[in-house]
């Protein structure tokens, strides 16, 4: 194989894939989260509130009425 024989088919393969159109919106998406997907009964909770909480239940703490509604209700899906 020659070097020039190399150039020429690197360079007209370039040439091939560059002057494809440009490809139009992918077909490819994020898959949406439908009624089929199976959710953690604990994603229903804000971060924030499910730190607080399990703050509170290994420091001992008690939890107020809000925060054990939260978890009655989590509970209650389980």
């Amino acid at each position: 194989m020659r070097i020039s024989e190399l150039h020429e088919g690197f360079v007209d393969s370039f040439k091939k894939g560059y002057s494809k159109t440009a490809p139009g919106p992918s077909t490819v998406s994020t898959p949406a989260r439908s009624a089929d997907t199976k959710q953690s009964v604990f994603s229903m909770l804000d971060p924030r509130d499910t730190k607080k909480i399990l703050a509170n239940i290994i420091n001992g703490q008690p939890l107020d009425p809000r925060q054990m509604s939260m978890i009655k209700k989590i509970y209650a899906k389980l």
